[in-house]
């Protein structure tokens, strides 16, 4: 089995086409690789970051409460002055009266 030496030639170059074809699929297949580990470091930082909305969400959900309650009581207290206020005018009218 003799071959000619162009058809040598050509079997070398598919051979190095081949063999350059192959490294780029390990380069690929490294580079795939590399973006799982990524991807589950992401999906990590992800359950992390859910995890802290939650607790923060809590933390927001009591301040509402706090505020509410604050408000309740700063409606108590303007409807203290309002009474407070009218007593006076009374005060002042009744001693008004009596002089």
């Amino acid at each position: 089995m003799r071959l000619s030496a162009n058809q040598v030639g050509k079997l070398t170059n598919e051979l190095k086409i081949t063999c350059n074809e192959n490294e780029e699929l390990k380069r690929r297949l490294q580079e795939m690789g590399d973006m799982g580990r990524k991807v589950s470091e992401y999906e990590n930082r992800i359950a992390m970051l859910s995890q802290e909305i939650e607790r923060l969400n809590a933390v927001i959900e009591g301040k509402n409460r706090d505020i509410g309650g604050l408000q309740n009581r700063l409606n108590e207290i303007e409807s203290m002055n309002k009474t407070i206020g009218s007593l006076q005018e009374r005060i002042t009218r009744l001693v008004t009266e009596n002089t």
